[in-house]
């Protein structure tokens, strides 16, 4: 049986390898590929830098099952205190881990759409390009999906302080961790 505290520093890893995949996938990859509004240089920064977008879609479902798996580790830490709470978050967040898998498949439509492959030749280079530039488009919008249109500006200025908050939760779960309980429970009776 593992301890509080070492199931809270495990949560911690699997949180922090979360942010990593994240900060990868949602913020470095589409900065260095997506030109807004230019379908035609996008496209271009998707073949010269396949590679790198192709890791970014990796990141992205890697992330998902590291939040998976800290998901579960909180679980662990939290089913004593509120049994019921504790099954709701699992829920909630294997619904959200589904929803962003099947928004990932949004990063792949450009990668078939800018292949060269015969059965896309009936579309100009202009068309395909601006395909492959809707899907990225569709999945960002789908990143937001339970957001409103009139608070996206309101996203951006609070994604700093989500940030810090964040990364004081996962330097407290590796620091910190939680406090042992004094007295260690009692074993389960197995009449």
């Amino acid at each position: 049986m593992t301890s509080p505290k070492a199931e809270a520093r495990l949560a911690g890893v699997w949180y922090l390898l979360t942010g990593l995949c994240s900060v990868f996938s949602y913020l470095y990859v589409p900065g260095k590929i997506i030109v807004p509004g230019d379908a035609t240089a996008t496209a271009r920064r998707i073949a010269d830098a396949a590679l790198m977008y192709r890791l970014g879609i990796l990141s992205d479902v890697v992330g998902q099952v590291f939040l998976v798996l800290l998901v579960l580790s909180l679980y662990s830490l939290l089913k004593d205190s509120g049994k019921k709470y504790a099954r709701v978050m699992v829920a909630l967040v294997a619904v959200g881990v589904a929803v962003e898998i099947a928004n990932a498949f949004n990063l792949i439509a450009p990668l078939i759409l800018l292949s060269g492959a015969d059965y896309v030749g009936v579309f100009t280079k202009a068309q395909l390009d601006s395909l492959a530039l809707a899907f990225l488009t569709l999945r960002s919008s789908g990143l937001f999906i339970v957001s409103p249109a009139h608070m996206h500006p309101a996203t951006h200025l609070l994604q700093p302080l989500e940030g810090l908050g964040e990364g004081a939760i996962i330097v407290w779960l590796l620091v910190k961790g939680v406090r042992e309980p004094a007295h260690p429970p009692l074993p389960a009776s197995t009449s």
